[in-house]
């Protein structure tokens, strides 16, 4: 029986996903890529022959010539439209009874040994990665029947008929992969991840030890979760309708009141795209629903393939711009600061009496939310899942609300009346006990699908996530009102510093903590975004090398630990 696995070297890197320039994949793409993936397959005892597949395009020429070089199987893949007789003829021609395709060049060649006796043994036609989508596995005796079935429709649906037929073809999931570093395939996140990997671990003329990588992870697993330019959070107004006593705009803000012109709001997108960010917070120092031309900023944002979130107070959220989010999809997700459950705490905190307003807002869009996905075909997301724009509503835990934290939660947390009505704890449970893993994954599906159907449907107010946030005393610049200190003992690099705040006159700030823009690292009107993020890549270095009292704002700060906007 013959077993072939394939690997896509540099495969559409250039166009599709992700800026060459921002994770130097000319670097990453040579030797040690091409190195580790012959290594680790020609380790499997299972793998009879190894191909590796290339675009012949610009990106990928320094691959392909270490590829010659090395005299590596290689074999190009044509760009252009790929209808079910070419796919035909391209799967058939391994002339190999098992195809594995996989993707990452972290797996342990023992995990995939055990895939594929797992294949052979269960007699399976088509196998995937429950882990990892793009882990798979096929016998290419299976080709000609998915041409005759898949015909009539879109090539790339041929995994999902070989999964689907079970009439026809035998599939399964593997999910038993321990040593298999996964976090997010394909993305800027993972080749970022993967390029520190590289750098940290890569000893000439070996391959990676996973086991040096899993041990690394027990004993530092914050190294992972720094990612470049992961975010922005901008601020296109410091203008406010409130004047709260937790926010440092009320007492020590001393910049100039203003909002973000268009042009340089785009200017800033269009750069943020070409670096790599994935998603865009609006927040700073200033309610963002008070700019003129926020949903034009919303709309834009997502033209450019963004994840776009909001902070805002909800109090400038009426019913046509309400509308307007939800029909046209112009935000992710939202979080509404409310920080209190009664009239009286929320003039207190707030610093005006409009918490009948705020709730009224909040409570209108969350029914016309509700309007949206009561009109929904069932299975528009393909299983019940979450529904855009996911909304979260917050108190921030301080000496003033502490006495309504179960209030608030009783109120705002219908999470987990869903999670009652459906006894999904003891459920869950009882899910752990089951020992056969295809079993226990599909159960956990089903039961989570339940969760996710009973919540839109029986539930009046779709609310995701009820929020009890941490006081932020930033940096020591305003009173401390923390009811209890949670800040871990064991200081580790910033989570916040992969969410550069860039202010309404175009000032990139190292943190956004920097409440008057004392620590800047440019200005956007003036420079591009890559010049900032090489500044902020220093940062990053001094916090890995355990230097935080190297930056004023780093070695009073608190909330280092804690992913705002995740």
């Amino acid at each position: 029986m013959k077993v072939v696995a394939q690997n896509y070297v540099g495969y559409y890197l250039d166009d599709i996903f992700i800026p060459l320039s921002k994770i130097k994949w000319r670097d990453l793409g040579g030797k040690p890529y091409i190195w580790h993936v012959v290594e680790r397959l020609k380790r499997c005892k299972k793998i009879d022959e190894i191909v590796l597949l290339a675009q012949d395009t610009i990106s990928n020429r320094k691959v392909i010539a270490l590829a010659e070089e090395w005299r590596l199987n290689l074999r190009y893949f044509i760009r252009g439209p790929l209808n079910w007789d070419s796919w035909l003829k391209w799967h058939t021609s391994f002339n190999a009874d098992i195809v594995v395709y996989e993707s990452t060049p972290l797996t342990d060649p023992t995990i995939l040994d055990s895939m594929i006796d797992y294949f052979i043994t269960k007699d399976l036609d088509y196998l995937e990665s429950a882990d990892n989508p793009l882990m798979l596995m096929y016998k290419t005796k299976i080709c000609p029947r998915l041409y005759e079935l898949g015909r009539g429709e879109d090539v790339g649906t041929w995994p999902g008929i070989a999964k689907e037929r079970s009439d026809l073809f035998k599939s399964d999931t593997f999910d038993k992969l321990q040593d298999l570093i996964i976090l997010g395939p394909n993305t800027i996140k993972w080749y970022s991840l993967l390029k520190s990997i590289y750098d940290k671990f890569y000893k000439p003329p070996e391959i990676i030890n996973i086991g040096e990588v899993f041990a690394f992870y027990e004993e530092e697993p914050q190294w992972f979760e720094i990612f470049s330019q992961d975010q922005l959070e901008i601020e296109i107004t410091n203008d406010c309708n409130l004047r709260c006593i937790i926010c440092p705009r009320t007492s020590k803000m001393g910049r100039e009141i203003g909002y973000m012109d268009l042009d340089l709001f785009e200017k800033i997108i269009d750069e943020a795209g070409e670096t790599g960010a994935m998603s865009l917070h609006f927040s700073g120092l200033g309610e963002s629903l008070l700019h003129p031309q926020a949903r034009d900023m919303f709309a834009y944002a997502k033209e450019k393939g963004l994840e776009v979130g909001l902070w805002t107070n909800g109090l400038n959220l009426d019913e046509e711009l309400s509308r307007e989010i939800i029909e046209k999809g112009l935000l992710d997700y939202i979080i509404f600061g409310l920080d209190a459950a009664t009239k009286e705490t929320y003039s207190k905190v707030k610093g005006v009496d409009l918490f009948d307003k705020a709730v009224e807002n909040i409570n209108r869009f969350l029914k016309l939310k509700k309007e949206r996905v009561t009109g929904m075909e069932k299975d528009t997301h393909g299983w019940w899942g979450q529904v855009k724009p996911i909304i979260g509503v917050q108190i921030l835990k301080m000496k003033e609300n502490d006495a309504e934290i179960e209030q608030f939660m009783d109120k705002w947390d219908y999470m987990d009346k869903t999670k009652k009505m459906i006894n999904y704890k003891n459920r869950s449970q009882e899910l752990n006990k089951i020992e056969d893993e295809q079993e226990r994954s599909q159960a956990s599906q089903k039961l989570n699908k339940e969760l996710w159907e009973t919540f839109y449907t029986k539930i009046e107010l779709p609310v995701e996530y009820a929020i009890i946030g941490h006081f932020n005393n930033y940096c020591g610049q305003i009173e401390d009102r923390s009811v209890i200190d949670v800040t871990p003992l064991k200081r580790f690099s910033c989570k916040q510093l992969s969410s550069p705040t860039i202010l309404w006159n175009g000032d990139a700030l190292l943190c956004r903590h920097d409440l008057n823009g004392e620590h800047l690292l440019g200005n956007l009107k003036e420079q591009d975004m890559k010049s900032i993020n090489n500044k902020i890549e220093e940062v990053w270095q001094a916090h890995r090398d355990g230097r935080y009292n190297k930056f004023p704002l780093c070695a009073n700060c608190k909330k280092w630990y804690y992913n705002l906007y995740a």
